[in-house]
């Protein structure tokens, strides 16, 4: 009972520092969403030496291969949202509210497709190998 406690206690957390630190979190993400791509394309995995688990660890590659896609993309519209906020072109403050919503949105989208594709990564590489 006690294990329970302690895990939502480090859960919740974990959730506070994400929305307190999410610069942080971002700064993060980028370097291990570039590594995980980088890994991917240069079949670097270990997630298919087995030839018994071969269908399922192209299952696995496909997940993370869309995670990632997911992040990517996330974080290529979050740049020009985020600096179509700042620029000073007259825009009005709620179209610039919704730009600057809309970048956040999709930063955090972005670190927590890497955050999960990280984790799917080291552990479908830790089962198989």
């Amino acid at each position: 009972m006690e294990s329970k406690w302690l895990k939502g206690i480090l859960i919740g957390l974990v959730i506070v520092a994400v929305f307190v630190f999410g610069t942080l979190l971002g700064i993060i993400a980028i370097p291990t969403w570039i590594y995980l791509v980088v890994s991917l394309r240069k079949k670097r995995t270990g997630l298919i030496d087995d030839p018994f688990h071969q269908e399922q660890a192209i299952m696995r590659l496909k997940q993370i291969k869309l995670l990632l896609t997911i992040g990517g993309v996330s974080f290529l519209i979050a740049i020009p949202t985020i600096i179509l906020h700042q620029a000073p072109v007259g825009i009005s403050e709620d179209l610039a509210f919704a730009f600057f919503f809309i970048g956040i949105i999709t930063l955090y989208v972005f670190a927590f497709a890497t955050i999960i594709g990280l984790y799917l990564f080291l552990k479908y590489r830790k089962q198989i190998t």
